[in-house]
């Protein structure tokens, strides 16, 4: 029985993908890897393209040819996923913040127990960072999260480097203030952190 879900093509439908499938597969993959430059991803994004691509068949306008609304879904698709990589290292950036060097080395070796653990401790962090005064906030975030300079920091907010050294500082102090308030114990959420 089909799904709900699934789009009811028209009988030449299937024909017609499965061709546009062999005419179009390499130089999708070869946009694919254009853009992510990792052969095993290039591959998962190419099938990801193939599977949008028919699930909204029937939403396709005949406004452009179907090679190049392909490919459209191709690059769109690429892009997500670099700008959910892009998300994921500066979460990986902000995270290591509170995380010591030699726990750094252990972090690809989590259990799933461990995994939940640190879902739980993001949540607490993003919680105290939006109690952060705005400034404190500011700063806190293109130094850890966007990886700023000191003096890039300083050309962006407009500010002093003394006030943007003491807004890092009291932005630090407020974040593990306001994370001991909600847990009670730092070591909880930032396991053996030197507070």
């Amino acid at each position: 029985m089909p799904d709900d879900k699934d789009p009811i093509l028209p009988p030449d439908a299937h024909a017609e993908l499965s061709a546009l499938h062999q005419r179009t597969a390499q130089r999708v993959y070869r946009l694919c890897l254009l853009h992510v430059r990792q052969p095993e991803v290039a591959e998962e994004l190419c099938q990801e393209v193939y599977v949008k691509v028919f699930l909204k068949w029937d939403q396709f306008r005949a406004e452009a040819a179907r090679d190049t609304w392909l490919y459209r879904v191709a690059v769109n698709t690429c892009l997500d996923y670099l700008r959910q990589q892009k998300r994921r290292a500066r979460l990986q950036r902000l995270w290591s913040f509170f995380r010591p060097q030699d726990e750094q080395d252990q972090i690809d070796r989590l259990s799933p127990a461990q995994v939940l653990e640190q879902a739980d401790s993001r949540d607490i962090l993003y919680a105290a960072l939006d109690k952060l005064p705005e400034m404190q906030r500011n700063v806190f975030m293109l130094s850890k999260v966007e990886g700023l300079s000191l003096d890039e920091i300083v050309a962006v907010l407009g500010l002093t480097k003394p006030a943007v050294e003491a807004l890092q500082h009291r932005a630090k102090t407020n974040l593990r203030k306001q994370i001991s308030k909600m847990i009670g114990d730092l070591s909880q959420v930032l396991p053996d952190y030197n507070v």
